[in-house]
């Protein structure tokens, strides 16, 4: 059966238990049956919103801003960081992040405490898994890998890379230049053509 729930626009949809976080002009939450619909805090053009626990992390901005964060009732909002990033990803009890204009892998604690540089590549995405950071680097735009504390750098491929996705041993791609998606190990072996896009 399907149902609508919800008539408008839709980003960076969360469902987290029985409730919905996305975001339309802001940041909103409902119930999973459409029900409850409210906008939590006062964020006026968020992006990439990201609920963890019990909180909500996003940026501000039109294409990249500073990370802030706010409980999941909308209580609490707090600013992260006071420079710009360009995405991020929320592991555990850190925030990786990618430097305004593409400049470098940066860490912080959730609380925005903490904060250094990893390594000082251009980056153009970011996906941490398995205590490691898989990374589209240089303006080659290939996959790399680091630990999470920035060391033992791997070179994983020799494609123009579009997008990547990590998950269990395996990352998924895409070739920019041939518009194929594939997928290999963690360490770059088995390379796999997954399906063919004219």
């Amino acid at each position: 059966m399907k149902a609508v729930i919800y008539a408008r626009y839709s980003y960076d949809i969360n469902v987290v238990g029985d409730r919905i976080f996305y975001r339309n002009r802001g940041i909103s939450v409902m119930n999973t049956d459409g029900s409850n619909n409210r906008v939590l805090g006062d964020a006026s053009s968020p992006k990439d919103i990201c609920v963890v626990n019990n909180s909500i992390y996003y940026y501000e901005g039109m294409g990249s801003g500073e990370i802030w964060t706010m409980k999941t009732d909308g209580s609490n909002i707090k600013k992260l960081t006071d420079e710009y990033v360009d995405s991020f990803n929320v592991v555990g009890d850190k925030i990786y992040y990618i430097g305004f204009m593409k400049q470098g892998i940066h860490v912080m604690n959730i609380d925005g405490k903490n904060k250094k540089i990893l390594n000082g590549d251009k980056v153009w995405a970011l996906n941490v898994a398995n205590d490691r950071i898989f990374y589209i680097g240089t303006d080659e735009r290939e996959i790399y890998s680091i630990k999470t504390d920035g060391a033992d750098k791997q070179k994983l491929n020799d494609e123009w890379t579009e997008m990547l996705n990590v998950v269990g041993d395996w990352i998924f791609y895409t070739n920019r230049n041939s518009r194929q998606m594939y997928k290999m190990r963690t360490d770059g072996s088995d390379r796999i053509l997954i399906n063919y896009s004219t």
